[in-house]
């Protein structure tokens, strides 16, 4: 499937990956064969972006309005109705994460 990732050296981390993948499968489905409207598609690559973060990287990664733009998300997600209205504000909240780390790691 176009979603898998390599498998590392590291036990724990093929444990979690594999699990990403589980989820991933079970959503793939749904979405159509379009990985990016999985939900865990989005948690797996931030987790694999930021696996090697410590709290000071995280620290970094949420300066500059991070928390506004998060809050600002996430009221949307509790303030929605529909499903598929809030599965997709999920998924931009987790492209917006992704974007930030990205955005440090350069």
């Amino acid at each position: 499937m176009a979603y898998l990732f390599e498998k590392t050296e590291s036990k724990e981390l093929n444990k979690i990956i594999k699990t990403f993948d589980k989820q991933i499968k079970e959503e793939y489905k749904s979405a159509k064969g379009n990985k990016y409207k999985c939900a865990s598609y989005w948690k797996k690559t931030i987790f694999n972006e930021s696996k090697d973060f410590s709290i000071s990287d995280w620290l970094e990664v949420r300066k500059g309005g991070y928390w506004e733009k998060r809050d600002s998300l996430v009221s949307f997600i509790n303030l929605s109705n529909c499903k598929t209205e809030k599965e997709d504000a999920k998924i931009n909240l987790d492209k917006f994460i992704l974007s930030k780390i990205k955005k440090y790691k350069v």
